[in-house]
């Protein structure tokens, strides 16, 4: 009876999923790009697994609708007649009006800004890593909201260059990171390999390799195995992307 029960859990948690991506036109791989998650868990989320709480929520935020109606059904259904790819520019624009409100008023966190700059291209030699050559102001409300539960001073900002990671980060685009060696799941990373710092998407394989992917399609998968043990290390994952202030 209990593994019944689970089973329906999950058929009704992946039909609203797949629900709200074809609502907005998108097929896996876009819809993937756009908020932020692999293809794979896209996939799983449609067919085999039920959303988790911060997913629902990052899903939520992006497109405005009730996380609890994703997480079980119990919130507000969204108002399908709304709901296209335009939604999520959008909000990006929304997002912008709202830091644009406090980007120069005493209503920041102060995050530092490292100069070793990560490449999304073929990567950039690690020269000077470590030092601060200012502070990136971030919004109170939005640290608050999202980012207050990590340690303030494992907390980083680095200004990206190159487009391997098109359209998700844009070369000049300032990217927020937590300073954690270890992999938590496929997500966006700031790597070192060998002597080139870079942010990729990680995905561990079932032979345990990692994949380092490029959103941009124009750009191969680079694999890391047990030979590139030593010269391979995760710096942190990445959290917020600043694309849309524009500056």
């Amino acid at each position: 009876m209990q593994d019944d029960k689970l089973t329906q859990i999950i058929i009704d948690s992946t039909a609203r999923f797949r629900k709200l991506r074809q609502s907005v036109g998108m097929s896996q791989e876009e819809f993937s790009k756009k908020v932020g998650v692999s293809q794979r868990k896209v996939s799983r989320l449609e067919t085999t697994q039920a959303i988790d709480r911060v997913t629902a929520r990052l899903i939520g935020h992006i497109f405005n609708i009730d996380e609890h109606w994703l997480l079980d059904g119990s919130g507000e259904e969204p108002d399908w007649s709304r709901l296209d790819r335009s939604v999520i520019t959008k909000t990006i624009k929304r997002l912008a009006s709202e830091i644009d409100s406090v980007m120069f008023s005493d209503k920041v966190v102060d995050i530092p800004i490292f100069d070793a700059v990560p490449t999304m291209g073929a990567g950039n030699i690690v020269e000077t890593e470590g030092y601060v050559i200012g502070q990136f102001p971030l919004p109170n409300e939005l640290y608050q909201q999202h980012f207050r539960r990590y340690q303030k001073n494992k907390l980083g900002t680095f200004k990206a260059e190159g487009d391997s990671m098109n359209p998700t980060i844009g070369s000049g685009d300032y990217v927020l990171v937590h300073f954690d060696p270890s992999f938590r799941g496929d997500g966006i990373y700031l790597v070192q390999l060998y002597e080139s710092l870079l942010i990729k998407r990680l995905q561990r394989t079932v032979e345990n390799t990692i994949l380092l992917i490029s959103d941009n399609p124009s750009y191969r998968e680079q694999v890391v195995t047990e030979a590139d043990e030593g010269a391979f290390r995760i710096l942190g994952r990445t959290l917020w992307v600043s694309h849309m202030l524009g500056y």
